[in-house]
């Protein structure tokens, strides 16, 4: 059912006649697929595996496709720059004694670096 994803993202993008061939294939293939989800798949149905989105998804988009249901439009995100915030250290911020501090230049690749070997995992043990 990842066509039902296209067909909502190219929707603008793709000719009238195109369209409608899209919405006749998914016509004819949603009810074949429910059936096989609902009745002789063995994949896991649960909502945490990975099945579960495409299984179920994927033909929810298609019947809203073929149901002729829009959404709201999408609001604008807001502009990086504008949400960008800035955040200094306290005024009387020292790092502790032996914390590697670089200097943080805007827009520039860094003169330095604070790690440049592999960071160590910490061990796991069963419970």
């Amino acid at each position: 059912m990842i066509l039902a994803f296209a067909y909502d993202l190219c929707f603008d993008a793709w000719p009238a006649d195109f369209r409608k061939a899209v919405r006749d294939r998914l016509a004819e293939e949603l009810p074949m697929l429910l059936r096989y989800l609902t009745c002789t798949s063995h994949a896991n149905n649960h909502p945490c595996s990975n099945y579960y989105g495409p299984g179920y998804g994927g033909p929810a988009v298609a019947a809203l496709v073929l149901h002729n249901a829009k959404g709201p439009a999408p609001v604008k995100p807001v502009a990086a720059v504008e949400s960008l915030k800035l955040i200094a250290p306290e005024a009387n911020y020292t790092p502790g004694e032996g914390v590697p501090v670089a200097d943080f230049v805007s827009d520039k690749l860094p003169g330095q670096w604070l790690c440049t070997g592999r960071l160590s995992t910490p061990c796991r043990t069963r419970v």
